[in-house]
Order: C-alpha cells, then structure tokens, then sequence
C-alpha cells in the first residue's frame, strides 16, 4: 500500500485573515470523526515599532500569535496552503498541495496546536482513478467451516462447541475450520472490493488491506467513492457490531500514483459477539462474500434507512455496556421499527407492534411467543404487564415506559413498569438482547435473504 503524502509533515502557510503564518503541519487520525492536523513552529508575532520596522527580541521567542488566538476564539475559517515540494524523482519540478479549510481547534505558547477539518477529505489532484486501497483495523477473522455433520446443520443447539464434536459424532467426517487469507466481496456489476488479512498487526489488532476495483479494470471519478464507502462502512459496523470504518483510503491513476487521499475515522468500539461470531453454535459463521451483495442490493435501494436501522442496532449495544439498558431497548426498538416497516409491503400505519410481529412470523424468527421454559423472567414480565406471551408486545410496552414514563390518567410514574422493572434492573438487559436477537435476524433473513444454519441463543436462555 502507498504512503499517502498527507500522513508525512508537510510544511504550509497558514492564512488567518489578512495574517500568513509558516507552519509545518503533522496529519493525524481524529477519533471524533474529522480530520484533524497538528501544526508547530508558528514564529511569534512580532510588533512593529514606530518608525514601521520589525524588532526581533528574546521576549518574543514565546507567546500565542494574536491571530491564531482571535481565530480560536471566534471558531472562524482559516486557510491552510500546502507549500510547493520538490518531486523526489524529478527535484526541478515542483507539486503545489491543496487550499484546505479549517477551524483552529488549540493553540499554545509554544507555537503548537491544531486544526480541524470537517469535511475528513482533502482532495489532491483532479484524476480519474484505476484503484482505491484502504485499512481495515479489529475487523473479524475470515473463516470458513467445513464437513459439518449434516446433524449439526439441522438441530441448532446439539452442540455448544466444536471441541466436543467427535464425543458426539465419533464417525463424522473431518471437521475443519479454515480460514481464508482473502475475499472478496462484488457490489453487484460495479465494484470488486478484496479484504485480505496483513501480514502484521496494527496497534496490536488483526488489520486487514482492502483494495476497490471495476471488475472491467476501467477508471472511474473520484465522486463514484461516496455511496461505495457509506455503504462499506454500514456493512463492516453490521458484520462486527461496532463501527469498523476503512481508513487511510488512497486513491491511484491509472500509473498507479496517489492522487487522492481520504484519512476516514479510527473508532476502536469494542466487538460484541453477535450471529457473525457466535462461538455458540459453529455453523453460524457467515460467508461475508454472499451476504454482501444482497445487502448492496437494499442498500442501493434503501441507504438512509439501512443506515439507520445499523446505527440503532450498533448504538444500542453501547448503551447496554455503558450501563444504560432501559435506553438500550428504546434504541434498539427504534431500529426494529423502521426494518418491520422496510420489509413488509403493506405494513399497518399507526401499528408498530403488529408490523414486528408480522415480520417475525413471515420469516420464522423464533421466540415471537414466549415460553416460560426458554426465557423465564421475560415471559413472567409479559404476564405481569399484562400483553400475553408476546416479545414484541412486552419489549414495545417497556419502550413506551422509557419514552414516555408518566401515565396519562394518573400523571404518575407507570406503577407496574416503576415496580417490575426499575426494582430490579436485569429485565431491561434480557429484554434489550431479545430486541437485538429480534434485528439481527430480520436484517439477516428478512432484508438480505441470506438464512443462517442457526440461531444464536438468547442470553437469558442460556
């Protein structure tokens, strides 16, 4: 993979009103989503003097330029200019870097700070490109399990772990789990995308190289990235129950010179364990290369709203191990009401509950009625809240608690909910991993057609 030369310090001028200051400026990866530069050797502002001359002295070694101090208080634009450079190659050639746009974010008496960059892109060269590369850092392992018992791929909870296969199966095949260097995954006739596994680890965390391509090997716009990357890093976040965004994207021309560079965000959101990497049950290891081009398929068709239902499923997962469950539920729900709504083609209007149990039965998502045996503190909470044997009644019922807490005839705090819930907090946990359970499989089964060999187990169950 090619060095970008925006992760090299680089020397600029910084304009700040009508005040040009030289700074070398050192890019870095921002964790809140922006790009972010950390610049020093600011000169301090030296006062004129009466007669218009400029006087150098000790005292003026040190010290915050007034201008960069009047940029930060006021959050007002700034421009950064990349000085021209000499091409390694041809030294009497100069490249002149971008104009780039930005806000100064601190500053210091020793000259240092930093700037921010909203837009998290700074575009270099006007150029079709031929291939786009990035990093992929804490994503999961690939692998693959083969000669499975065919017993094993039908009875979702004979088995808890591989170790104990042979005990049980002594005359079944060889079981191997393999794992593959590489895939690749086809965003329908458009774009090949390859993700192989590196060599070394980047800061201590498995990290994989990817590669975007046409598959007819043809250039394209630097624009075509856009909707490829929103949807890459809703999958990635979707495969790993955390955001796993590809960072540090270089794009090359057709002579394979970088032309254009994107930082993209380093968020390191610890994993959950979820369908993708269930040790659970092994065969519900997923084969990412056909799951993926269905996903593209609805993400083309609906964006906002895949990307919505993602960022509910994922967000949710926080708060749960923020220690926030009653909120947790709420999110989550949020996210199973816009998918029920998604995949039904005639889904009732102002009846939420009935469109996710609707969606669960159309495609045979398990636990849509309780049983006191599987999930015992969920279904005597149903009872006790009086909305039957249904999850999906008894989830949304504790949603509208945390939205809306005070009871309408009473304007107190719901009594059944303040006393079956709040006393006790562990509900709101199984109740928040039913709802996830519940989105999982419907992003799963109802929107990618892609039917696991089993389901995952219910954290109260087990």
């Amino acid at each position: 993979m090619h060095t970008p030369h925006l992760d090299a310090p680089v020397i600029a001028n910084l304009r700040v009103n009508n005040d040009e200051l030289p700074v070398t400026v050192v890019p870095i990866i921002s964790q809140d989503g922006h790009f972010e530069m950390r610049y020093f050797g600011t000169p301090a502002h030296i006062p004129e003097s009466t007669d218009g001359t400029l006087t150098w002295s000790d005292g003026h070694i040190f010290g915050i330029h007034p201008a960069l101090e009047s940029a930060w208080d006021s959050q007002e634009e700034v421009e950064l200019e990349f000085a021209d450079r000499p091409q390694p190659v041809a030294p009497f050639q100069t490249i002149s870097g971008p104009n780039v746009h930005a806000k100064v974010l601190t500053v210091d008496p020793s000259h240092r700070g930093r700037l921010t960059i909203h837009k998290n892109q700074v575009k270099r060269e006007e150029s079709t490109l031929k291939k786009v590369e990035f990093s992929l850092v804490d994503f999961s392992d690939f692998k693959r399990i083969e000669n499975l018992p065919e017993i094993m791929t039908r009875h979702a909870n004979v088995q808890e772990s591989l170790n104990t296969i042979r005990n049980e199966f002594p005359d079944a095949t060889e079981v191997k789990i393999i794992r593959p260097t590489q895939i690749t995954l086809r965003a329908g006739q458009e774009w090949v995308i390859s993700v192989e596994e590196d060599a070394e680890q980047t800061r201590n965390y498995v990290s994989h190289s990817g590669q975007i391509s046409k598959p007819t090997e043809e250039e394209f716009a630097v624009g075509e990235m856009d909707d490829l990357l929103t949807g890459l890093n809703s999958f990635f976040a979707f495969v790993s129950c955390a955001y796993r965004h590809p960072t540090a994207i270089i794009g090359e021309d057709s002579q394979g010179k970088a032309v254009w560079g994107q930082i993209g965000r380093f968020d390191l959101m610890p994993r959950s364990t979820n369908w993708f990497d269930n040790d659970s049950y092994a065969p519900a290891t997923v084969d990412l290369e056909s799951l993926f081009p269905k996903f593209w398929e609805q993400w083309q068709r609906h964006p906002e709203e895949l990307y919505s239902v993602i960022e509910s499923h994922i967000n949710s997962k926080v708060m749960r191990q923020a220690g926030l469950p009653k909120e947790a539920v709420a999110a989550s729900y949020a996210g199973l009401d816009v998918l029920a709504n998604l995949i039904l083609t005639d889904p009732a209007p102002n009846d939420s509950v009935a469109n996710v149990c609707k969606a669960l039965d159309c495609y045979g998502i398990p636990y849509r009625r309780l049983r006191r045996s599987e999930t015992p503190i969920t279904t005597q909470l149903a009872t006790r809240l009086g909305v039957g044997k249904s999850g999906p009644h008894v989830i949304y019922s504790v949603r509208n608690y945390v939205v809306h807490p005070l009871d309408p005839c009473t304007d107190s705090i719901k009594q059944l909910h303040l006393e079956y819930l709040d006393d006790s907090y562990s509900p709101y946990f199984y109740l928040h991993d039913l709802c996830q359970f519940y989105l999982e499989y419907l992003l799963l089964i109802g929107l990618c057609d892609w039917r696991p060999e089993g389901f995952r187990t219910l954290t109260e169950k087990r």
